[in-house]
Protein backbone atom coordinates (compact mmCIF):
# COMPACT_ATOMS: atom_id res chain seq x y z
CA UNK A 1 0.00 0.00 0.00
CA UNK A 2 3.10 2.23 0.64
CA UNK A 3 4.73 1.43 -2.46
CA UNK A 4 1.46 2.34 -4.33
CA UNK A 5 0.98 5.64 -2.30
CA UNK A 6 4.82 6.52 -3.35
CA UNK A 7 4.02 5.90 -6.94
CA UNK A 8 0.73 7.22 -7.01
CA UNK A 9 2.94 10.74 -5.65
CA UNK A 10 5.76 10.15 -7.63
CA UNK A 11 3.54 10.44 -10.88
CA UNK A 12 1.58 13.16 -9.57
CA UNK A 13 5.60 14.98 -9.41
CA UNK A 14 6.20 13.86 -12.98
CA UNK A 15 2.73 15.21 -14.77
CA UNK A 16 3.47 18.64 -12.64
CA UNK A 17 6.12 18.63 -14.26
CA UNK A 18 5.08 17.69 -17.68
CA UNK A 19 2.40 20.46 -17.24
CA UNK A 20 4.81 22.65 -16.35
CA UNK A 21 7.26 22.30 -19.46
CA UNK A 22 3.75 22.39 -22.07
CA UNK A 23 2.90 25.37 -20.56
CA UNK A 24 6.41 27.42 -20.72
CA UNK A 25 6.13 30.26 -22.83
CA UNK A 26 8.51 32.05 -25.36
CA UNK A 27 7.44 35.40 -27.28
CA UNK A 28 8.66 35.94 -30.84
CA UNK A 29 11.03 39.07 -30.50
CA UNK A 30 10.21 40.81 -33.69
CA UNK A 31 13.29 42.74 -34.00
CA UNK A 32 15.73 39.37 -34.47
CA UNK A 33 12.48 37.50 -37.08
CA UNK A 34 11.94 38.09 -40.51
CA UNK A 35 9.50 36.65 -42.92
CA UNK A 36 9.98 36.98 -46.69
CA UNK A 37 8.67 36.06 -49.93
CA UNK A 38 8.97 36.36 -53.70
CA UNK A 39 7.09 37.03 -56.43
CA UNK A 40 8.20 35.95 -60.26
CA UNK A 41 6.52 37.57 -63.26
CA UNK A 42 6.78 38.29 -66.88
CA UNK A 43 8.16 34.38 -66.52
CA UNK A 44 11.76 35.61 -65.06
CA UNK A 45 11.86 38.78 -62.99
CA UNK A 46 11.91 37.73 -59.41
CA UNK A 47 11.45 40.05 -56.54
CA UNK A 48 12.06 39.97 -52.55
CA UNK A 49 9.25 41.07 -50.49
CA UNK A 50 8.94 41.06 -46.67
CA UNK A 51 6.34 41.51 -44.21
CA UNK A 52 7.25 44.09 -41.10
CA UNK A 53 5.37 43.14 -38.31
CA UNK A 54 5.29 39.59 -36.80
CA UNK A 55 3.91 38.32 -33.68
CA UNK A 56 3.54 34.74 -31.98
CA UNK A 57 4.50 32.47 -29.32
CA UNK A 58 6.26 28.88 -28.62
CA UNK A 59 5.15 26.71 -25.83
CA UNK A 60 6.94 24.17 -24.10
CA UNK A 61 5.24 21.40 -25.87
CA UNK A 62 6.92 23.10 -29.52
CA UNK A 63 3.88 24.45 -30.55
CA UNK A 64 4.73 27.74 -32.38
CA UNK A 65 1.75 30.52 -33.52
CA UNK A 66 3.14 33.15 -35.43
CA UNK A 67 0.49 35.73 -36.72
CA UNK A 68 1.62 37.88 -39.48
CA UNK A 69 0.13 41.35 -40.15
CA UNK A 70 -1.12 41.54 -43.71
CA UNK A 71 -0.65 45.74 -43.77
CA UNK A 72 2.67 45.51 -43.03
CA UNK A 73 4.00 43.69 -46.68
CA UNK A 74 6.98 45.47 -48.08
CA UNK A 75 7.36 45.21 -51.63
CA UNK A 76 9.59 48.29 -51.38
CA UNK A 77 6.94 50.32 -53.88
CA UNK A 78 4.33 51.95 -52.11
CA UNK A 79 1.46 51.91 -54.50
CA UNK A 80 2.22 47.93 -55.27
CA UNK A 81 2.13 47.76 -51.10
CA UNK A 82 -0.93 49.65 -51.54
CA UNK A 83 -2.56 47.11 -54.48
CA UNK A 84 -1.25 43.95 -52.62
CA UNK A 85 -3.24 45.16 -49.36
CA UNK A 86 -6.69 45.28 -51.25
CA UNK A 87 -6.44 43.38 -54.42
CA UNK A 88 -4.07 40.18 -53.11
CA UNK A 89 -4.65 40.07 -49.04
CA UNK A 90 -8.02 42.13 -48.69
CA UNK A 91 -6.63 43.66 -45.36
CA UNK A 92 -9.67 45.37 -44.14
CA UNK A 93 -11.97 41.86 -44.00
CA UNK A 94 -8.47 39.52 -43.69
CA UNK A 95 -5.70 41.67 -41.80
CA UNK A 96 -3.99 38.57 -40.13
CA UNK A 97 -2.26 35.52 -41.64
CA UNK A 98 -1.91 32.71 -39.34
CA UNK A 99 1.34 30.41 -39.25
CA UNK A 100 1.14 27.17 -36.93
CA UNK A 101 4.07 24.78 -36.31
CA UNK A 102 4.89 21.79 -34.52
CA UNK A 103 8.36 21.22 -33.26
CA UNK A 104 8.57 18.98 -30.09
CA UNK A 105 11.29 17.27 -30.73
CA UNK A 106 12.76 20.84 -30.35
CA UNK A 107 12.32 21.43 -26.80
CA UNK A 108 14.30 18.85 -26.13
CA UNK A 109 17.43 20.55 -27.14
CA UNK A 110 20.12 21.21 -24.89
CA UNK A 111 21.82 25.01 -24.85
CA UNK A 112 23.97 25.58 -27.28
CA UNK A 113 22.56 22.66 -29.73
CA UNK A 114 21.26 22.99 -33.12
CA UNK A 115 19.36 20.24 -35.08
CA UNK A 116 17.89 20.32 -38.49
CA UNK A 117 14.07 19.29 -38.57
CA UNK A 118 11.32 18.58 -41.57
CA UNK A 119 8.43 20.68 -39.84
CA UNK A 120 4.61 20.40 -41.03
CA UNK A 121 3.60 24.17 -41.06
CA UNK A 122 -0.07 25.28 -41.74
CA UNK A 123 -0.82 28.79 -42.99
CA UNK A 124 -4.46 30.16 -42.41
CA UNK A 125 -4.67 33.26 -45.05
CA UNK A 126 -8.34 34.92 -44.53
CA UNK A 127 -10.83 31.83 -45.04
CA UNK A 128 -7.97 29.20 -46.60
CA UNK A 129 -5.71 26.62 -44.98
CA UNK A 130 -2.80 25.47 -47.03
CA UNK A 131 0.06 23.09 -45.68
CA UNK A 132 3.47 22.62 -46.41
CA UNK A 133 6.76 21.09 -45.26
CA UNK A 134 9.62 23.83 -44.02
CA UNK A 135 13.41 22.16 -43.38
CA UNK A 136 14.55 24.67 -41.01
CA UNK A 137 17.58 24.66 -38.41
CA UNK A 138 16.35 25.06 -35.04
CA UNK A 139 19.13 26.13 -32.15
CA UNK A 140 19.11 26.53 -28.41
CA UNK A 141 20.78 29.53 -27.00
CA UNK A 142 22.48 30.23 -23.61
CA UNK A 143 20.11 32.81 -22.24
CA UNK A 144 16.86 30.65 -23.31
CA UNK A 145 16.69 31.58 -26.60
CA UNK A 146 14.97 29.52 -29.42
CA UNK A 147 15.78 30.17 -32.84
CA UNK A 148 14.08 28.63 -36.09
CA UNK A 149 15.50 29.53 -39.83
CA UNK A 150 14.95 28.36 -42.61
CA UNK A 151 17.53 26.37 -45.13
CA UNK A 152 15.78 26.18 -47.91
CA UNK A 153 12.64 28.22 -49.51
CA UNK A 154 9.09 26.66 -48.42
CA UNK A 155 7.23 26.72 -51.79
CA UNK A 156 3.58 28.19 -51.21
CA UNK A 157 0.71 28.17 -54.04
CA UNK A 158 -1.39 31.26 -54.29
CA UNK A 159 -4.04 28.82 -56.12
CA UNK A 160 -3.89 26.51 -52.52
CA UNK A 161 -4.63 30.11 -50.44
CA UNK A 162 -7.12 31.28 -52.79
CA UNK A 163 -5.01 34.06 -54.09
CA UNK A 164 -5.64 33.48 -57.67
CA UNK A 165 -8.29 36.05 -58.55
CA UNK A 166 -5.66 39.12 -56.89
CA UNK A 167 -2.83 37.81 -58.47
CA UNK A 168 -4.79 37.89 -61.75
CA UNK A 169 -5.69 41.46 -60.42
CA UNK A 170 -2.76 42.38 -60.11
CA UNK A 171 -1.45 40.95 -63.14
CA UNK A 172 -3.64 43.09 -65.17
CA UNK A 173 -3.14 46.57 -63.07
CA UNK A 174 0.49 46.10 -63.87
CA UNK A 175 -0.07 45.04 -67.47
CA UNK A 176 2.48 41.93 -66.88
CA UNK A 177 2.15 39.05 -69.17
CA UNK A 178 2.18 36.77 -66.10
CA UNK A 179 2.41 36.50 -62.63
CA UNK A 180 3.66 32.99 -61.09
CA UNK A 181 1.71 31.07 -58.49
CA UNK A 182 4.48 29.60 -56.83
CA UNK A 183 5.74 31.50 -54.00
CA UNK A 184 9.51 30.51 -52.52
CA UNK A 185 9.42 31.72 -49.04
CA UNK A 186 12.24 32.00 -46.16
CA UNK A 187 12.07 32.79 -42.60
CA UNK A 188 14.00 33.50 -39.67
CA UNK A 189 11.69 33.76 -36.19
CA UNK A 190 13.88 34.27 -32.48
CA UNK A 191 11.91 32.83 -29.37
CA UNK A 192 12.76 34.48 -25.85
CA UNK A 193 11.64 33.44 -22.87
CA UNK A 194 8.49 35.49 -21.80
CA UNK A 195 9.15 37.43 -18.31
Amino acid sequence: MRVLRFARRNLAVILLLNIGCANAQWVLDPEQSSLSFVSIKAQNVAEVHQFRQLSGSLNGAGSVRVEVALDSVDTGIEIRDERMRSMLFDTQDHPVALVEVQLPEAMDLEVGQSAIYQVPVTLTLGLQTASAVATAKVSRYEDGQFEAISIQPVLLSTTLLGLDRGVEALREVAGLSSISSAVPVTFAVSFVKAD
